[in-house]
């Protein structure tokens, strides 16, 4: 299922995502990842907000949290 906002991203900002909308005409996930320039764009905490997306956005079972108290 491809990725259609930036929105969600770790570590990036309302003025950051215009940029990538209205400079870079970038309008998903997807087309950030595949961008050319796009380690010129991300800053080393943005690359591992985009890296890691899918991991933050997974919940953690309530049992392994209980299990982690």
């Amino acid at each position: 299922m491809p990725s259609t906002i930036i929105t969600p991203l770790f570590a990036f900002t309302c003025a950051f995502v215009n940029k990538l909308v209205h400079q870079e005409k970038l309008k998903s996930i997807d087309e950030l990842r595949s961008h050319p320039k796009r380690d010129q764009l991300l800053n080393k905490t943005q690359q591992l907000g985009l890296k890691y997306l899918e991991e933050f956005e997974q919940k953690i079972p309530r049992d392994e949290m209980k299990q982690m108290e």
